[in-house]
């Protein structure tokens, strides 16, 4: 019963990220193209740090 409570909250959170993401308002910019960090940075230096990324 809780296996299928939790498998169902988590569908349903999955389905909410995935709607949100993809409803993009008119005249929004996106600062993140979700594959690279192409003009981010760490604060105070001109690059991210690589302990961020795996």
């Amino acid at each position: 019963m809780i296996k299928n409570i939790f498998k169902i909250a988590l569908v349903t959170i999955l389905m909410q990220t995935t709607n949100a993401q993809t409803a993009v308002p008119k005249g929004f910019v996106s600062l993140f193209d979700g594959t690279s960090t192409s003009g981010w940075h760490t604060y105070g230096k001109k690059a991210a740090v690589a302990a961020f990324f795996p």
